[in-house]
């Protein structure tokens, strides 16, 4: 097919713009929501020859397309390989991401909050404890919900997660007739 041979004309190419060049795109097409194509998109970067750092990004990427392709497995799997210093917010995240799927429910809640908490200024963090508490709303578990959602208000009180944090919490409250929350 046509895609094969490019990829196998990435491969033999030496000509030097095509890896920086494939990796913006692949970047817009990550931006843009298109994951498998933004997977393939970094996989060919990553074939033409990447700086070290670049090709970090695109390894991240791939696993976090993968994630969010609901191939959690095959995420998760990449994503082992970033250990200690290496972890970064992105990575943090795509793993808790993946764990949602794989279980067990308690490792993925646990390492929710401690990927909120060891990353409190990133907007991924906010994306995960939103995750977390549609979860807990999913499991029929409202309390913990409302625990999370709590916090989200604490911790991102103007976010774009925040309105329907303040809303469900204040539902909460008023159906457990608590009119002081």
């Amino acid at each position: 097919t046509a895609e094969d041979e490019l990829t196998e004309l990435s491969a033999l190419s030496a000509v030097p713009t095509l890896a920086p060049r494939e990796l913006r795109r692949a970047d817009a097409l990550f931006q843009a929501r298109r994951f498998e194509a933004a997977r393939t998109s970094y996989t060919r970067a990553r074939t033409a020859g990447l700086p070290a750092g670049d090709d970090a990004r695109a390894h991240i990427r791939v696993a976090a397309c993968d994630v969010r392709l609901r191939r959690h497995r095959a995420g998760y799997d990449l994503l082992r390989q970033f250990d200690g210093a290496a972890v970064t917010d992105e990575v943090g995240f795509y793993r808790v991401a993946a764990l949602a799927s794989l279980g067990p429910r308690d490792t993925y809640r646990r390492q929710a909050v401690a990927f909120a908490t060891a990353f409190p200024r990133s907007p991924l963090a906010e994306e995960a404890l939103n995750d977390l508490a549609t979860h807990f709303i999913v499991a029929d578990e409202d309390a913990e919900a409302d625990r999370v959602f709590r916090l989200i208000i604490e911790r991102y009180p103007s976010s774009r997660h925040a309105e329907r944090a303040y809303w469900r919490s204040g539902g909460w409250a008023y159906r457990a007739r608590r009119y002081d929350d």
